[in-house]
């Protein structure tokens, strides 16, 4: 069985999804705002959830369709052959959004959902009732513009749960979008990488796992682990997955001037089963000496608005920005809410994007390095 299945992302990473999809092998259908669509079957499912480093969800797209009134809403979703998708038995949560749409009430676009579904699964003469004690399949109602997409969730807990930061510091960066720094940095295997505001360690975690090819839902479960169709399939994508993991020499150092929070990332680090590969150090950023040629700062300060004001943020910024100076070889990274870092650092960026970590709007600031070459 073919069928779409809808990878959301965060603003601004999508061209980072399509690249891992395309990593993996999955044709692109569509890139939308918040979204890449890809097509495959139930061992795609289980492969994307568990290889996909940036998405946010794999959703599968059931169906899409204009409706305008809450009679069209219903007679499409009842029209869904739903005996095909889901049990009798299934448990089937609506949930659902509307964005500058006729059908604006979210409520209401749900009970009719979920009684159209009902209705559906009734029209089998063999079935008197759905007692719902069977696999989740959650269902959502996502109405753009007057046009309604129909989609089952396949994760269950958002990508960004891998299972490895059950400690966290006080201004977490989600997992997905520190994957997605990673992907658009020069990091890789002939590269060394530095975070030298760690807080809780998620960067050098998700470039230690991306480093060891690990892969990052292979210790989670997903909500479709229990579907009749998925018997077996995540059992043999995880295997395989596991097959995958090579050992690395340490070549990521992560640091904070908070010892309690480098605690924090090393408990994290080891639950990740990445510890071997991020040396942690209890120092402040500006004391830290870049040593390798040709390293790779990415990094997350502090944000005026999470952990202290915003005067106290950029004078952290002015006096770190000697050691930057030092790295000569260095490409360095930085997310950060302060808009005006490169005015403050007199330093052109090679390249901005912005970016939202959580309800933050961020600027995710590049400047590129010279790269090795082979004979370094």
């Amino acid at each position: 069985m073919l069928m779409k299945l809808y990878c959301s992302t965060g603003f601004g990473l999508e061209a980072v999804v399509k690249r891992e999809l395309i990593d993996l092998q999955c044709p692109i259908l569509e890139v939308r705002d918040g979204a890449v669509v890809t097509e495959g079957d139930w061992h795609t499912i289980a492969m994307l959830n568990v290889h996909l480093r940036c998405s946010e969800r794999v959703w599968w797209l059931v169906d899409e369709f204009p409706a305008t009134t809450f009679d069209m809403l219903y007679d499409a979703v009842k029209a869904i052959p739903w005996r095909d998708l889901v049990q009798v038995d299934s448990n089937i949560p609506v949930s659902g959004k509307s964005i500058k749409s006729v059908l604006s009430s979210v409520p209401n676009c749900q009970k009719i959902t979920k009684k159209a579904i009902v209705d559906a699964l009734l029209l089998d003469p063999k079935v008197s009732s759905l007692p719902e004690t069977g696999a989740r399949f959650p269902v959502s109602v996502h109405i753009l513009r007057d046009v309604v997409s129909i989609l089952i969730d396949t994760s269950g807990v958002g990508l960004h749960k891998r299972g490895y930061r059950l400690d966290q510091g006080d201004a977490p960066l989600k997992e997905t979008l520190a994957a997605a720094l990673i992907y658009l940095s020069y990091f890789g295997d002939d590269r060394v990488l530095y975070d030298p505001f760690c807080g809780s360690g998620t960067i050098a975690i998700e470039a230690a796992m991306m480093s060891k090819h690990q892969a990052p839902g292979l210790y989670r479960d997903f909500v479709s682990s229990n579907w009749p169709q998925m018997k077996g399939q995540y059992d043999a994508v995880k295997q395989a997955a596991q097959e995958l993991i090579i050992t690395k020499p340490v070549h990521i150092y992560a640091s904070d001037d908070d010892a309690n929070v480098i605690a924090v990332a090393i408990r994290n680090a080891t639950r990740a089963r990445v510890f071997d590969v991020i040396r942690f150090q209890n120092k402040d950023a500006r004391e830290l000496a870049f040593e390798e040629e040709f390293p790779v700062i990415i990094t997350n300060p502090p944000y005026g608005e999470r952990l202290q004001d915003q005067a106290s943020m950029r004078q952290l910024m002015k006096e770190w920005l000697p050691m930057v100076q030092a790295a000569s070889s260095a490409s360095l990274y930085v997310l950060t809410s302060e808009p005006q870092l490169e005015r403050l650092w007199d330093k052109p960026a090679s390249k901005r994007r912005v970016l939202f970590n959580g309800p933050i709007k961020t600027t995710f600031y590049q400047w590129y390095g010279p790269k090795p070459n082979k004979k370094t």
